[in-house]
């Protein structure tokens, strides 16, 4: 019923021309799925890919509209959510299919995640400028990450780099309540 609710307001969205408002309620639904899809769900996989192609085809309508410059910026604000999104999802299929040291090196590249190894320990909010949609990913996206590390082999280092970078991130974001079972997993990196 909910989701229902959801595809008629992106194609009421969409037939007005507020295309910024439609990819909105894409990137809140395709969130979910995403979370859905970490708790091991079935349908977060082909929801999010429908959701995907969808927001893909908003892009492009927007795109050739007559929107105004706000709007523009608006629909470009949510395609950046769109891409971070989609690529959290395919971190997720990479971690599933057991292509662990490929979902590290997709996690590691994240830019509003700050877990390179190379880069020096700065604490910034990485959140301040964070959709909402993509913050409701990174628990599940830090544990998805912890339990790839503990299936690879550190021989340089590097790994235990970005353990460090992941206890910092979750240390100082602790009023965020984030689940439990998160903080015991960076308990025991640690």
């Amino acid at each position: 019923m909910r989701l229902a609710l959801y595809d008629k307001s992106v194609e009421i969205h969409k037939r007005v021309g507020a295309f910024a408002m439609a990819l909105q309620t894409i990137n809140k639904c395709l969130s979910d799925a995403i979370c859905a899809l970490a708790r091991s769900m079935l349908d977060g996989e082909s929801r999010a890919a429908a959701l995907i192609h969808s927001g893909n085809e908003i892009v492009e309508t927007a795109r050739y509209s007559e929107a105004s410059v706000q709007d523009k910026d608006l629909i470009s604000e949510q395609q950046t959510v769109l891409r971070q999104l989609e690529a959290i999802l395919h971190i997720y299929r990479f971690a599933r299919a057991g292509q662990t040291v490929d979902a590290l090196r997709e996690i590691i590249k994240l830019p509003f995640l700050h877990l390179d190894p190379q880069s020096p320990n700065v604490t910034i909010d990485v959140f301040r400028n964070l959709s909402p949609h993509v913050q409701a990913c990174v628990p599940d996206l830090l544990k998805v990450a912890l339990n790839c590390m503990d299936n690879v082999r550190d021989t340089d280092g590097t790994l235990r780099a970005v353990k460090s970078k992941i206890a910092n991130l979750v240390a100082s974001n602790m009023s965020r309540n984030w689940p439990q079972d998160l903080y015991q997993k960076v308990a025991q990196c640690i």
